[in-house]
């Protein structure tokens, strides 16, 4: 990402506005499909000061992770995608059980 600044709790929003302008970098393709099968562990619920003071909660975990902002809404994307195909066989699954105890 190129910004040199040190990560403390008061420099948190300057960082990740800065990262929310950041509009290239890369992203191994097959990191992000890995990711979106497995998910993306975040700093979770409790508390993270990095998380408190950044702009739209964009923390420090997202930003180290992703390069930008539209690599995150990709694989936010991708996620919701593959839970999707997750249930769907699922469902599939247990119909054709059912349908073959019958």
């Amino acid at each position: 990402m190129g910004i040199n600044m040190e990560h403390k709790p008061e420099h948190e929003k300057e960082i990740s506005d800065l990262w929310l302008q950041q509009t290239e970098g890369e992203l191994d393709e097959d990191f992000l499909i890995h990711l979106a099968s497995v998910g993306f562990e975040d700093c979770g619920t409790g508390y993270c000061p990095s998380r408190e003071n950044a702009t739209d909660g964009m923390c420090r975990c997202i930003r180290e992770t992703f390069p930008t902002l539209n690599h995150f809404l990709l694989y936010q994307e991708m996620r919701r995608v593959y839970e999707n195909w997750i249930t769907q066989a699922l469902i599939a699954s247990a119909i054709d059980k059912k349908e073959k105890k019958q």
